[in-house]
């Protein structure tokens, strides 16, 4: 684990764009990147004066960016991987009520989160949501049985319109965690 990319200019811009996150989802994460094509979150606080930390895997950063992606995935990643930390701390104990044999109400749980956040970045700008929608659709997979199931392609876009929904509707992001809790459980 590191506590940069080697990229000064890419760091700024991923440290002003977590900034962002942690004011519209209520957590004080650490982040540390690590050669990875994936990103998580663990309630292990590994940045002292933090709680719980981000993982951010380079590879996956990387390959988000390429322009048929487009930069605006890495922020939606960033704060689903926030919206962990905000389940595992969270009074509501979300983290524990998503609980299942697989990770796939967690998983969808978060992505109401980031589409939440999503909304409060972009406003409702349909275009850059779109290459957001596409590129969860290349994430999701049909891995119904495997106990890291994130839901499928639908199901993940599905819950990422139904946060960046509540938050173009006004919800508070409390309000809209509860009500996605719910409406996860349902896809």
């Amino acid at each position: 684990m590191k506590s940069k990319s080697g990229d000064p200019a890419f760091d700024r811009a991923l440290i002003a764009e977590l900034k962002r996150i942690i004011t519209v989802i209520p957590v004080d994460p650490g982040f540390k990147f690590v050669n990875a094509k994936n990103a998580g979150a663990t309630p292990e606080t590994i940045v002292n004066g933090t709680k719980g930390t981000v993982l951010i895997g380079l590879r996956l950063v990387n390959e988000l960016l390429k322009p048929s992606q487009g930069g605006i995935t890495v922020a939606c990643v960033l704060a689903h991987e926030c919206g962990h930390i905000f389940q595992f701390f969270s009074a509501d104990q979300y983290y524990e009520r998503l609980s299942g044999p697989t990770e796939r109400l967690r998983e969808l749980h978060a992505d109401v989160l980031a589409g939440y956040y999503l909304a409060k970045k972009m406003g409702s700008d349909p275009g850059a949501m779109r290459d957001v929608l596409r590129a969860f659709i290349a994430l999701g997979a049909y891995e119904n049985a495997s106990p890291d199931d994130h839901g499928s392609p639908g199901q993940r876009c599905a819950a990422l319109d139904k946060g960046y929904t509540l938050s173009l509707g006004g919800q508070t992001f409390e309000s809209s965690a509860r009500e996605g809790a719910s409406y996860v459980r349902g896809l």
